[in-house]
This record gives structure tokens, sequence and C-alpha cells, in this order.
């Protein structure tokens, strides 16, 4: 029986191998865009010992992690499991952020999980991101997202500021939020990629600002 592959499918394959569709695509255009972020943000990985996905799930990031070791924690030991028997080569944790303080990597990451999901506990927030930089060797990097749920994302964003910045030599924040109603996943990413190109489209210039990413490298504080 011949298979049948949309046009948007080709088009998604070609625009993956050129680099300029990242791993993940969301209906929503500004997860998108986190995705888009992500995937490019990963090649800094590379030569890296030992990454870190915190609040891993099932392991969707791993295929984007250029570490020799890849750590997964997370809380719920179903989706830990999942993501162990389709990579055996991984190391689990079954753990909350704020208690896995004793895991130590050289790239840590832990996206849509801060105040992004139902899942998690608000507060902890602070707790949460103080463990993650403390995860993180000398030398390393973090990247990390954070939502609105909890606090307000100002104060929140202010907290992670005063930590990062002083304990990482190379610090890139960027806001996002906008456009993040489901639509059809090639227009969800030709809208992403318009917002990686034009920055104010990521807030709507400005008027829906709910979330913050950023990509911490080289730490030098212990």
């Amino acid at each position: 029986m011949a298979r049948h592959i949309s046009i948007s499918g080709m088009a998604g394959v070609v625009l993956r191998r050129l680099r300029l569709f990242p791993y993940r695509v969301s209906l929503r255009p500004a997860k998108s865009l986190l995705w888009l972020w992500l995937s490019r943000d990963m090649r800094h990985s590379k030569g890296k010992a030992t990454g870190i996905d915190a609040g891993c799930g099932p392991m969707g990031n791993r295929p984007l992690f250029r570490t020799d070791h890849y750590v997964g924690i997370d809380t719920d030991a179903v989706r830990l499991r999942a993501g162990h028997t389709r990579y055996p080569e991984t190391t689990t944790v079954l753990s909350a952020i704020e208690d896995a303080t004793h895991i130590h990597g050289d790239f840590v990451v832990c996206v849509q999980v801060i105040n992004t999901t139902a899942g998690f506990d608000t507060a902890n927030e602070c707790l949460a991101i103080r463990s993650l930089v403390e995860m993180c060797n000398l030398g390393g990097c973090l990247v990390v997202n954070l939502g609105s749920r909890g606090s307000s994302l100002k104060e929140l964003e202010s907290f992670v500021d005063d930590i990062v910045y002083k304990q990482f030599m190379q610090v890139e924040k960027r806001r996002y939020g906008a456009f993040s109603t489901q639509m059809p996943r090639m227009a969800s990413w030709l809208l992403a990629y318009l917002m990686l190109v034009v920055p104010p489209l990521r807030t709507a210039f400005g008027q829906k600002h709910r979330n913050t990413y950023y990509l911490c490298r080289n730490k030098i504080g212990g």
C-alpha cells in the first residue's frame, strides 16, 4: 500500500534537514518558538560530559542532547520509565527538581516545567531555580524557561536575574508569550519563525509577556 505524505509533512522534513525546523513543533506558535530556540541552543551541549533534563517526562528532548551522558529527572515514575524504555542508555532520577541537588551536570535543561504546567508546585519556584543552578558544574550551561502560573512573572524573573547574572559569564534572556492559541502545525511553525526574526512580535509589542527563556553559559559561581 502506498504511503500518503502530505505537502506540509514533506515541507517539514526538508526544513528540518536544512535546520530551519525545530525538533518539536507545537500547535501553539509561542511553544513552537520555544522548541526552535531549544533546537538551536542545544548545540552548546556538544563536548559536554553530562546533560541533565530536569522535568524530562518521557524524554522528548533526549535526541537534542549532544552530551556524553544523559540524566533525566522527573516526579512521574510512569513517564520516566517510558523514557528509559525508549532510551535505555540514560540514567533516571525519580525526584522533584528542588530535591535533586545531589545530581550534577555540565548542561542543564529545564523547559516547560517552572510555572508552565499545572503539575508543578508554584510554591517551590525559587527552590527549583536555586537547585538548577546548583546542579550545573563550573563552566557549564543552563537552559530554563519560566511561565506565569504562579507568582508575578516579573518578580520571578527578577529573582532569576539576581542569581544567573552573578553565576554565569553569558546570559541571554528572551521574553515571549504572544500567539499562544492553537493553529495548524505548519502555520504555527511559520509564525514561530517570524517571531524568531522579528523579536517585538514575541510579546505582541509588549502586550503579552507570559514567558521568559534563559540561556546561561559558562558558570563561574559556586
